[in-house]
This record gives structure tokens, sequence and C-alpha cells, in this order.
């Protein structure tokens, strides 16, 4: 198991979850995306998504039905840390089972790559519901340099809150 970067101390996905309401006038709505980052010189880096989308309709809950994580394994390591469903009500109905998850290799356009993807079927979700999902990966080999990141702040989907932060040797971050 790969330990997720922890969220800022007063950050909670909860207080998120119940501040962010739900936009209607999409197919799936996404109260909070956070990409934590913890970047340590001659350490292994460590990068975990936390993610929450919120379906409105049976088109919504189908675009969800999979999760996608794609990632090298060359370089870094993958973490299921969890997927969880949410009734309306915040009680927990249903979570994914790491044992259903599986990996895909597909080799489109004109570079090749050793990129796979880690497809994780999501059970029990239905308009209204929310869905969780925190994945981890961490680098194989320690680095000297802070690596290239890419964060789109925007989204197909309404967005509540769309969090990049970075923790550890951020003196080493350059901009």
């Amino acid at each position: 198991a790969i330990k997720p970067v922890p969220l800022p101390e007063g950050i909670e996905l909860s207080d998120l979850s119940t501040t962010s309401p739900v936009q209607k006038d999409a197919a799936t709505y996404c109260p909070w995306r956070i990409n934590a980052i913890e970047f340590e010189r001659q350490e292994q880096s460590r990068r975990t998504q936390y993610l929450s989308y919120v379906p409105t309709d049976e088109s919504g809950v189908e675009s969800l039905s999979t999760l996608s994580f794609t990632f090298n394994p060359r370089f870094e390591e993958l973490y299921l840390n969890r997927v969880e469903i949410f009734d309306p009500q915040g009680k927990r109905v249903a979570s994914a089972d790491r044992h259903a998850a599986y990996l895909t290799h597909e080799r489109s356009g004109v570079e090749a790559t050793d990129e796979v993807t880690l497809n994780v079927p999501v059970p029990g979700l239905r308009p209204g519901y929310r869905l969780e999902a925190v994945v981890t990966t961490r680098d194989r080999a320690p680095s000297t340099e802070f690596p290239y990141q890419f964060h789109l702040f925007g989204s197909s989907n309404p967005e509540g809150y769309n969090v990049l932060f970075i923790q550890g040797d951020v003196e080493h971050v350059k901009w």
C-alpha cells in the first residue's frame, strides 16, 4: 500500500462535500478535485488524486461506471486507496473491489509508450449519489529536482473546488 499525501491541516473532504451544491444542468458534477504532491529531494515523490463526482442522471452514471488512471510502471507505482459511493444523506452504500480492477495497455497514436491504465469498475452508483476516489502514485526512484507537472484548472463538468497543492521541499519548485 502507498499512503496518500495528507491534506493540509483544516481541510476535510466531508466539509467540501456538504458545502458544494450539486449542479443539475450537467450529467456529472465534480464537488472537488484535489491533486496533492509531496516532494522531498533525494526521496521518492508521491502524488495523490482526491476526486469526487455526483452524477445527476443516467448518462452521468454511465460515464462514471469505470474510473481510469494512467501511469507508467517503469517509473512509478500506483495504488488505489479507495473508491466509495455515498447516498445523498452521506451514508456509504458501496465500495469498489480492488480485485475487480484491471490494467489495459492501449497503443494509440504514433508514439510508443509504456503507459498502462488501471480501470476500476464503480458499483452501486445512482443519480444524486456521490462517488469519492483516492489514488496515489509514487516515483520508483528518488529525484533531486521537482518534476514537470501539468494541472488543468478546468473541466468539461462543473466543479466546486479544483485544487493543486505541493508540500515538502517547495523551495525547489520552479514556476
